[in-house]
């Protein structure tokens, strides 16, 4: 009994040796990685498409990771597609649009919407903005477009960003801890914006504003950065 015993484990272990030698000679007649993308190679049409997806992908997760990082500053943008006509104004009627800017105060944030009162301004963008003024160090790094969003980052050697956004007016409502930062009404280029200046230097500084049915958002979490981005939001043009 003890030798049958013996027979059977040295037979469990001999066919246990054979199965993983079977295994790792099928795996090495395996084609290498380079063989198989050389035989199965997308077609450029596909690896456009997966690029343009690893990038939108890339740019969503750095945006995640750089809001969550602020520190409470910044609680989220939130992108809101409302409901609007797509009957354009005439350039009269645009110039004479009148723009209502809801403020809701609330406890640990500030939600900050603007809305054109005619209710009828086409939600599509013509043309891009750009800050003329860019703070020394800094340089584009990134350009994406979600939706009606337009999204420029600066970033510098240290690793800090600046944010840029550009929406239509009605498409984007903004909410801004007001635990963390000092809230100021200044003035952009004869316009009303609203400056969060951040408390501390964990904290980000937030400058929103709207100028003809565009509403431009300027987030850093950069110390002493709030006279930059004043001055990149009055360098805005066309």
């Amino acid at each position: 009994m003890i030798d049958k015993d013996k027979n059977e484990k040295l037979f469990d272990a001999l066919l246990a040796v054979a199965v993983f030698q079977a295994f790792r000679q099928e795996m090495e007649q395996l084609p290498s990685n380079k063989e198989l993308n050389r035989a199965y190679k997308p077609s450029p049409e596909l690896e456009i498409q997966i690029k343009k997806h690893i990038k939108r992908s890339r740019i969503k997760a750095k945006r995640k990771h750089f809001a969550k990082s602020l520190g409470r500053a910044v609680t989220y943008i939130a992108i809101i597609f409302t409901l609007l006509t797509t009957a354009a104004l005439s350039v009269e009627a645009t110039r004479n649009a009148i723009f209502n800017t809801i403020i809701e105060w609330r406890d640990k944030y500030t939600s900050i919407q603007f809305e054109d009162s005619t209710k009828t301004k086409d939600t599509k963008q013509n043309g891009l903005y750009y800050p003329t003024y860019i703070p020394e160090g800094f340089k584009k790094t990134e350009t994406e477009k979600f939706g009606n969003t337009i999204v420029f980052i600066y970033g510098n050697e240290t690793g800090e960003e600046i944010i840029f956004d550009q929406n239509p007016d009605g498409t984007v409502k903004t909410s801004v801890d007001n635990e963390n930062t000092i809230y100021t009404e200044i003035e952009i280029s004869g316009n009303k914006a609203h400056l969060f200046e951040g408390t501390k230097d964990e904290d980000a500084s937030v400058l929103i504003w709207e100028s003809e049915g565009i509403v431009f958002t300027l987030i850093s979490q950069s110390v002493d950065i709030t006279d930059d981005l004043i001055r990149m939001g009055e360098s805005i043009e066309k």
